[in-house]
């Protein structure tokens, strides 16, 4: 009897529950990665179904019960308006010179400040201040 088998009193019973003590026993220690990795895929794959059906469920759930951002509006939730792509970019051209434009590049952590880049933060800073004050 080895020291895992369990002490029941009666030697048959030993017995029988250290064969299937052994029954059950990895000896190939690759067996154990096997395991592991198997675990790992089944139960995985499950938690991510029941992820996946939430998901869907909650997306049907609002669809059938029709909310619309006036029913959230009525319920006291603050909605945002959300600009659609389009009129952003009509927005952006209308603020934005396109044409007459400079690229300059910001200095490098292990560079000095270059006069470039100083000139381009001080044109900012007396932009947004001149913008301020109108």
């Amino acid at each position: 009897m080895d020291c895992l088998s369990f002490r029941t009193g009666s030697h048959a019973l030993d017995m029988l529950f250290s064969h299937r003590y052994n029954a059950y026993q990895v000896t190939d220690p690759c067996l154990y990665v096997v395991y592991v990795v198997q675990l790992f895929i089944t139960g995985g794959s499950y938690v991510l179904k029941e992820f996946a059906t939430i998901r869907y469920e909650i997306s049907r759930h609002n669809k059938q019960l029709g909310v619309t951002p006036d029913l959230v509006k009525e319920m006291g939730f603050d909605v945002k308006n959300l600009k659609s792509l389009e009129e952003e970019y009509d927005s952006m051209v209308k603020t934005v010179d396109t044409d007459n434009w400079k690229n300059i590049r910001g200095p490098r952590p292990w560079e000095e400040n270059t006069t470039e880049y100083k000139e381009m933060i001080e044109r900012r800073i007396s932009e947004e201040k001149t913008k301020r004050r109108i």
